[in-house]
């Protein structure tokens, strides 16, 4: 950061500082204290936990102590109690924090479509403001990441491969070398199937545990990675055990990877140089309304507070000199302005969400959030994606829009009445109804304003000729999982480089097809923490080929399995 952006945010800092302690603000509480900023090497941490509930944190209120070292960042940080997902499955709702804008402004809402090359990221930005952004993030292999604007560097296959550590090694790597830094994380521990360590796991479970729970049954609910809805009827004793597993994983994460990283974060060059934020992609059902998961694992994508209501944590000691709450309404759409924010650069005016830092000092907000999802998330085939699901909170009041082709219904709950949200009001409430839809109408035509449409690879009508040969994997091959070599490497010969893949993975509720890009000859996929591996091995058999997009000439279909 340069001197004149240190003293660009030095300014802005005070100016808050004299904001929150005038006598024209003294009715305001005063959120945090503002000393010297000092960054003359930032750090900026973007830690995101898949499926991460905020009501199962202890340091939020959990009646069990999940989160001991996660608690110390939010005793030392700023916890926003009321914030939200933009968008309720994982792959849009990182896009959605990364671009600052909602789904339907980024348009990447289905499995196919990746961002526009016209799309500003926070990647893109930082990296213009002379930020180091490499990509450790294993789901940014996945083609709907194309560009979000991270960069590759030599050995980033190794670092990955060693899973939670390849954050803290890239921490090793900037205290080597202290330099201007973005690193953006997503783990995926807490993600279904909930498979935590018996160490972790066991002062969660219940006390007995009846011979009616046989070990089929508990083998099931710790390798499925997908339980459609209706698909398996469960016990209320299974129902617990399916929330410890879960607990479980939480508390694995939290002595596996934030303690470390708080114990790391203490000492220099870190101290005085880091921002990190905590929050997640979207929250998890544990049956609050009849079933568990969430768009992508259940085939049932829901808006309910359980899936879209998620931790946010900024750690940023060099701003923030002690705790505090904040209940105002936000977005996880908000990060991006205010990782900018406290950068010294300024917000680009194609994003939608807003700096947090005047929230933080006192000032009240618009007052409404927006959330959205696909009802079947990354499996969404054809007729789920059509199905769009919409929600907008405003004043402890919450309006559901469901469009499915042509037919559009409306749900509406007081929260502040119905924290449950089992009873809807939207034929009995109908103002409060039309006033929630004039403010959803009004964002609906602001986002719109902002859409960029996204790229999409189309189809080919391909030719088996067999001028393309698949060498690896061979056809009918089993892929057991290595933790030292964990990549799987499609290698082909033939074609004129320019090619796409197409794949037709899984049987019945878990069949998924489409098409990615895979230019020259040769494809990596991962590395693949031992945890994909199994979610990949639930989607068996795998069959692919590879297309030349200029002669249309392709391979011959190959078929092959993923074990353990």
């Amino acid at each position: 950061m340069t001197a004149k952006k240190i003293g660009n945010v030095i300014s802005y800092a005070l100016i808050l500082f004299i904001f929150c302690c005038s006598n024209k603000a003294s009715s305001l509480p005063r959120k945090y204290e503002i000393s010297r900023v000092n960054l003359e090497n930032p750090l900026v941490i973007l830690l995101t936990i898949d499926s991460f509930r905020s009501s199962n944190i202890s340091g939020l209120g959990y009646k069990k102590k999940t989160t001991p070292f996660l608690d110390r960042f939010i005793d030392n940080g700023i916890v926003f109690r009321n914030s939200y997902t933009a968008c309720a499955w994982t792959i849009p709702s990182l896009i959605s924090i990364l671009t600052g804008l909602p789904s339907t402004s980024h348009g990447v809402w289905t499995r196919g479509w990746c961002l526009s090359r016209h799309v500003l990221t926070l990647p893109d930005i930082l990296k213009k403001d002379g930020y180091h952004v490499p990509d450790i993030c294993y789901l940014t292999s996945d083609p709907m990441f194309g560009n979000i604007g991270l960069e590759s560097f030599m050995g980033r296959e190794i670092y990955i491969a060693h899973g939670d550590t390849a954050l803290l090694e890239m921490l090793e790597e900037y205290k080597k070398n202290p330099r201007a830094t973005f690193l953006f994380y997503h783990n995926r521990t807490l993600h279904l199937p909930y498979n935590s360590a018996d160490e972790y796991l066991k002062q969660f479970l219940p006390e007995t545990e009846p011979d009616s729970l046989t070990k089929e049954n508990l083998k099931f609910l710790k390798e499925q990675a997908i339980i459609d809805k209706g698909t398996y009827i469960f016990g209320d004793l299974e129902k617990q055990i399916i929330e410890a597993n879960y607990n479980g994983a939480l508390h694995q994460i939290d002595f596996s990877l934030i303690k470390p990283l708080w114990e790391i974060l203490q000492t220099e060059p870190f101290r005085n140089n880091v921002i990190l934020i905590i929050s997640t992609d979207h929250g998890e059902e544990l049956f609050e309304h009849g079933w568990i998961g969430h768009a992508s694992t259940s085939l049932s994508g829901q808006v309910y507070e359980e899936v879209i209501k998620i931790p946010l944590i900024i750690y940023a000691p060099s701003f923030f000199k002690k705790k505090a709450e904040i209940n105002e309404l936000v977005s996880t759409l908000d990060i991006m302005p205010t990782i900018l924010d406290l950068a010294g650069i300024e917000l680009p005016s194609s994003i939608m969400g807003e700096s947090l830092l005047p929230v933080i000092c006192g000032e009240k907000r618009k007052g409404h959030i927006v959330c959205e999802t696909t009802v079947g998330g990354y499996r969404a085939e054809e007729k789920e994606s059509s199905v769009i699901i919409q929600v907008l909170i405003y004043q402890g009041w919450k309006i559901i829009k469901r469009v499915s082709g042509n037919n559009v219904s409306w749900c509406l709950y007081d929260l502040n009445k119905d924290k449950m949200e089992k009873n809807d009001l939207s034929e009995t409430s109908t103002a409060k109804l039309n006033e929630l839809k004039s403010i959803f109408n009004s964002w609906s035509k602001e986002a719109f304003s902002k859409s960029i449409k996204p790229e999409k690879e189309e189809k080919i009508q391909a030719i088996e000729d067999g001028k393309i040969q698949i060498m690896s994997p061979a056809d009918k091959d089993i892929l057991y999982y290595d933790k030292q070599k964990s990549v799987v490497s499609l290698k082909w010969t033939g074609g004129s480089g320019r090619i796409i893949v197409e794949y037709d993975i899984g049987e019945k509720h878990k069949k998924l097809n489409g098409i990615f890009p895979a230019d020259n000859f040769m494809r990596v996929f991962g590395p693949l923490s031992l945890q994909n591996w199994k979610m990949l091995k639930s989607f068996n058999p795998f069959k692919i080929r590879v297309i030349d997009k200029e002669t249309h000439s392709a391979s011959y279909w190959i078929t092959f399995k993923f074990e353990i």
